[in-house]
């Protein structure tokens, strides 16, 4: 049987000890996917970790003073997150905001919806809901649920 070029074989094949082995045309590459699957849950926890940080920070930031400019910046940080890895709608941005750092956050959040709809190079924009709808919003009226 001959094979196409650019065309693969992928066959799981039985490792000594029972379980499956992967091989791409005749190569076993069990250990490659098994690398990358634990770099991409090391680089999960550090990211999850990195958001953990950043709400703690807002947390204290919100706890201490309306007016602090690093709670702005914490914010943009956190909601370009947010956006890039959810839907992008604001309702769903004002619902992770909120469980994630405080529910007395809201009265920030259109403000920083809307700049992280024009920040330079946005790549996620489309996804976002249209600023003429989010100012209509009721943003205290947005369940958490």
């Amino acid at each position: 049987m001959s094979e196409e070029p650019g065309k693969y074989i992928v066959s799981p094949q039985p490792k000594q000890d029972k379980t499956s082995r992967i091989r791409v045309n005749g190569k076993d590459v069990s250990d490659e996917i098994d690398a990358a699957i634990n770099q991409r849950k090391s680089l999960s926890r550090a990211y999850d970790q990195y958001l953990d940080d950043l709400a703690e920070q807002a947390q204290r930031a919100l706890a201490t003073a309306t007016t602090d400019p690093h709670l702005l910046a914490q914010l943009t940080q956190i909601g370009e997150t947010l956006i890039e890895c959810c839907d992008g709608s604001f309702e769903d941005f004002v619902r992770e905001m909120a469980s994630l750092i405080d529910n007395e956050i809201r009265p920030f959040l259109k403000g920083t919806y809307e700049q992280l709809r024009y920040m330079p190079g946005a790549r996620f924009t489309e996804q976002m809901t249209p600023p003429d709808v989010v100012a209509s919003i009721d943003v205290s009226a947005i369940k958490l649920s």
